[in-house]
């Protein structure tokens, strides 16, 4: 859908999607039989995007509390190159079904410093008056420097994978700096590329597409067939009357949102999925006192774990993805004990199921 048909600050995806499904590729590529993950290494709560995809399709979710290991810029944004074992991870966890993965990173994000003394920045940028903030601009280029041998570490391992990959990448938005029309290239700061890489020798064809449009035109190199919206695009994107199709769209989006589903005669086909948060299954596997402290046994911990007993929160330390300890405590028999992954926002974003100890258990 076309965000330019919306009122100022008026997004679909903080109002009406709060409590409706939508149509999307994602409930597109489960009618093929995908899995459908999104996967972000950020938090999971903001946007409420732990509720959101679930309107959009998405089985699973996993944001940066469910990824065990990654390393941080010096603006505590995650890097992006975290993201390759969570994407291969969830390829294998369905070797017998295709995957769409959406994946959002965060690396290059600002706001950039100002003052750069002390940090490691082996791309040094010249004659750099024109973004306002000179210092800010070279801390931000060495940051896509990383991620371009992030994209470059990625389609490597995709190559080696026996199953066909494309792979769409694009960026959102320019970085915050004082820049113009007339300081880029394009002559447009509203304008972004993209590329399509895959290792199936799909061809090549260079074309200006619209946001809205970038699912469309892949799902048409794929021969892949869409809903509604989809078709529309692909009968009307490279009409002539360009004016007329962009009217339409939005008749078609306020029916979609706001109206009466006519386009589906009257009953909206997509439904709220159960959406998973985490790819993993994260479990208690057991509980023991040792002399001062607490061990809890498990799989798929993380540095966001953290230990509930009997609803009440005890200091957490994560060990590794298999053992969490907590210091100075000491469970009683019948204490029920769960792990919830909590975001910075002090929000619980899932638990596990209730651990009893000193129960026998077949866990």
């Amino acid at each position: 859908m076309n965000l330019d048909d919306f009122g100022p600050g008026e997004y679909p995806y903080k109002t009406v999607l709060r409590d409706n499904a939508c149509e999307s590729i994602g409930y597109y590529l489960k009618d093929y039989g995908y899995t459908v993950n999104a996967l972000h290494n950020n938090d999971g709560d903001f946007y409420e995007r732990n509720k959101v995809f679930s309107r959009l399709g998405f089985d699973t979710f996993t944001s940066v509390e469910y990824i065990e290991k990654y390393d941080v810029t010096p603006l505590g944004w995650a890097k992006d190159e975290c993201l390759i074992n969570e994407i291969v991870s969830i390829l294998d966890s369905s070797i017998e079904q295709q995957d769409f993965i959406y994946t959002i990173s965060v690396q290059g994000h600002g706001d950039y410093p100002e003052d750069t003394e002390g940090l490691e920045l082996p791309v040094k940028i010249t004659n750099n008056e024109i973004t306002g903030n000179p210092y800010g601009f070279e801390y931000y280029v060495n940051e896509v420097h990383e991620m371009d041998k992030f994209v470059r570490d990625l389609t490597e391992a995709l190559s080696k994978r026996e199953e066909d990959c494309v792979v769409v990448f694009y960026g959102d938005h320019l970085p915050t700096f004082d820049m113009t029309d007339e300081d880029v290239k394009n002559g447009d700061i509203y304008q972004t590329q993209y590329v399509i890489w895959d290792n199936m020798g799909l061809s090549k064809e260079d074309k200006d597409v619209e946001a809205f449009q970038l699912s469309t035109v892949v799902l048409d190199k794929l021969d892949l067939n869409g809903g509604i919206i989809a078709r529309y695009h692909g009968a009307f994107m490279d009409s002539e009357d360009d004016e007329k199709y962009r009217e339409n769209l939005k008749l078609l989006e306020y029916d979609i949102l706001y109206g009466d589903c006519e386009a589906y005669k009257g009953n909206l086909p997509y439904t709220i999925t159960n959406l998973k948060m985490g790819h993993k299954d994260i479990r208690i596997a057991g509980a023991r006192n040792i002399t001062g402290h607490v061990i809890i046994n498990g799989q798929n911990f993380t540095p966001a774990s953290q230990i509930l007993v009997n609803d009440e929160e005890v200091t957490t330390i994560f060990s590794n993805s298999s053992e969490l300890v907590v210091d100075e405590y000491q469970l009683e028999e019948g204490d029920e004990i769960v792990v919830v992954q909590k975001s910075k926002a002090q929000k619980y974003l899932s638990s596990t199921s209730i651990y009893v100890y000193g129960e026998k258990t077949t866990q």
